[in-house]
């Protein structure tokens, strides 16, 4: 009795769940039919309806589908479906294939045809699928292009051109510009609302990924736990078999083996919770191969390369045959093979040294270098010693500040400076007045102390009053003659000197003299960024917001501090006269952080809460005690300065060894 109650209930759950599939399968039957028997619109609308089944889960039957697809909407000149047919092919052989080399014959077949393709959106997905596919290729320029074709499409969706510039920043990342990278994040994440968590999360991973190119490993290391936080709340399979591959890459840089293998265990059990696991499993495999090998383990190195030996013969050949390679020399090196494991390396070298990063480059051309060394081959490793030293250097140079930029600097402290002086010898001859005048009254009031005491009190408020007038009068008129010169020498670089050089360098150019012309350029560069230095010359059209962004873009270009802007003002226009002010207070500030701080980070936040304006500068640097300093320092002296004449609050929190953060608060309009 109890079998047969068994037998029924499983028989139940099976026409249950039959019944469930039915209508889905039916419908999917009748398209097939459609599609065979019909020709021209009518089959073309069954395609396209079955597309959309099959593309949520993926069927592997989407491919020949949509090319199915493609050729009959370009036979009918509908080259909307066209385009859309050519995206989902791209996407189908990138993302779910990942063989970007199979979706790039798709792109170059379509693309010249875009011109012809109405819908913007549908133009946009377009390229920005296209953008994405060249982002992790050898050809990151390509998706860089691709990414401001698309952002210049005015019927492109917020969240579409928000994931160009996510495509921008890891195309950039790629090619080893991580701070403009890091600003295209920044970008793309204030273009994706609630709804797109899971881009929010994916571009939380790529500044992960940046902080870990310039560094800051301990940095790259919290913003990847915060993303993989977000990502089990998802519980996205996808997304934290990503983010703990990368995090082993972060535990990898700080050579924590132990941390890298649990975080390359976990990045695998994510992988094989995938509908088809195959796709990334080889790399995963092979990393943690790699893994095991660095930590001197290599039995346990073996098993797992017995895992990947009893998986499919497409796991160690075709696009993954060079890490397959890769791991035979690691295993011929850990066995003392020099030969052999020198042969394997140069093997995989060609795959190795074509992939667009570069610190994969580096970590096979420093294995290779110990190789070399261990079989006393030193010219081979002398040879790669210098290939090493040049992709270092292309990564991690720093640019140095510009001549021009040390000179104006001078010349702008100086002229401050000297009116500084002036004022205070101003405020000195009416305090030697004042005591004149006082002796004068107390020798006078010997038989009438009280009255003349009286006058006294009166006379003494009423000075001190007019010398805080004076004060301020002469903080302002030096304030505002500073910025009216700062404005007038700024005009006459840009405007006069600018195309002065400009006219030089096209009369070079006819004499055919390249290499002045190429000095002529660096000039006419340095003297635009001494005018921009000096006053922002497009203020009054950018606003302030916007001319902050690109304070911090250079600086990010030139420091070795990496800094992040983020606007939360929605915005708020801020007056003129207010705004520039608060600008050179802002620019005070991160000249403090450049100077003193000795930080890793520094991020700037504008917010508005009412009718005020707040601007917090934060960095994690040394820090200092504020209350031993006070504002006796030129540089925070000038900073309330500005904040009196705009009757703005001024905050500073500092406690050493804990970085600081300062604060101005302003009304945004008068």
């Amino acid at each position: 009795m109890k079998n047969v109650f068994c037998v029924l209930s499983l028989l139940l759950t099976f026409l249950t769940l039959h019944a469930q599939d039915h209508p889905l399968q039916s419908q999917i039957d009748s398209l097939n039919l459609k599609i065979e028997s019909q020709k021209g619109a009518q089959q073309l609308q069954a395609i396209k309806q079955l597309a959309k089944i099959y593309s949520d889960p993926v069927n592997p039957k989407l491919d020949s589908l949509t090319l199915r697809g493609l050729q009959i909407a370009r036979e009918l000149g509908d080259m909307n479906t066209a385009a859309s047919m050519a995206t989902k092919q791209i996407a189908f052989k990138f993302r779910i294939l990942n063989r970007p080399e199979l979706a790039v014959p798709t792109f170059e077949d379509f693309y010249p045809q875009l011109v012809k393709v109405s819908n913007d959106s549908t133009k946009a997905q377009f390229l920005l699928e296209s953008a994405h596919l060249f982002a992790f290729s050898p050809m990151p320029e390509k998706s860089l292009d691709l990414s401001n074709e698309g952002l210049e499409i005015d019927g492109a969706t917020i969240f579409q051109k928000g994931s160009f510039h996510h495509a921008k920043a890891l195309a950039l990342s790629n090619s080893g510009q991580f701070a403009i990278a890091s600003d295209q994040a920044q970008k793309a994440l204030k273009l994706f609302d609630d709804e797109h968590i899971t881009e929010k999360i994916e571009i939380r991973g790529l500044l992960s990924t940046l902080y870990s190119r310039i560094g800051l490993n301990d940095l790259a290391i919290e913003e990847n736990n915060a993303a993989i936080k977000m990502a089990r709340e998802l519980d996205n399979p996808r997304l934290l078999l990503s983010f703990y591959f990368n995090q082993a890459t972060n535990y990898l840089h700080k050579n924590d083996h132990s941390n890298r293998i649990e975080s390359l265990k976990k990045s695998l059990y994510h992988a094989r919770r995938l509908p088809d696991p195959s796709i990334i499993e080889p790399r995963i495999l092979g990393a943690t191969i790699h893994a095991h090998l660095d930590a001197d383990q290599l039995e346990t190195a073996l098993r797992y390369h017995d895992t990947l030996q009893s998986r499919p013969p497409f796991y160690i050949e075709g696009p993954n045959a060079g890490g397959y390679q890769l791991v035979l020399g690691k295993f011929a090196f850990a066995k003392a093979d020099y030969q052999t494991a020198i042969e394997k390396f140069e093997k995989a070298r060609p795959a190795i040294m074509s992939s667009p990063d570069y610190y994969d480059k580096i970590e096979f051309l420093t294995a290779l270098k110990k190789i070399y060394k261990a079989a006393g081959k030193y010219r081979n490793q002398a040879v790669v010693a210098d290939e090493l030293a040049t992709i270092k250097d292309s990564i991690l140079n720093v640019q140095r500040t510009q001549g021009l930029t040390f000179y104006q600097t001078k010349y702008e402290q100086s002229k401050r400076d000297a009116t500084i002086a002036a004022q205070r010898d101003e405020i000195s001859y009416l305090d030697a007045q004042k005591r004149i005048r006082d002796l004068w009254l107390l020798l006078g009031a010997v038989g009438l102390i009280t009255i003349f005491g009286i006058v006294f009190f009166i006379r003494h408020r009423k000075t001190q009053k007019e010398k805080q007038k004076l004060q301020r009068a002469f903080t302002q008129d030096l304030i505002q003659s500073i910025e009216s010169e700062r404005r007038r020498i700024s005009s006459q670089l840009h405007d006069s000197v600018g195309q002065s050089l400009l006219v030089l360098k096209n009369n070079m150019k006819q004499d055919g003299n390249q290499k002045d012309v190429a000095l002529m350029e660096q000039t006419i560069d340095e003297v635009r960024n001494m005018s921009h230095k000096m006053h922002p010359y497009q203020f009054g059209e950018l606003g302030l917001m916007a001319s902050i962004d690109q304070l911090v873009a250079q600086l990010n270009e030139s420091s070795n501090i990496f800094y992040t802007f983020e606007d939360q003002t929605n915005g708020t226009t801020v007056d003129p006269d207010r705004g520039i002010l608060m600008y050179r207070m802002l620019q005070e500030s991160l000249q403090n952080v450049e100077k003193h701080s000795h930080a890793a980070a520094c991020k700037v936040t504008a917010t508005t809460m009412g009718q005020t304006l707040s601007i917090t500068v934060t960095d994690n640097g040394n820090g200092f005690d504020v209350a031993a300093a006070g504002m006796k320092t030129l540089g925070l002296q000038t900073l309330e300065e500005r904040a009196t004449m705009i009757g703005a609050q001024l905050t500073i929190d500092s406690e050493l060894n804990k970085g600081t953060t300062v604060t101005i608060k302003a009304p945004h309009h008068v």
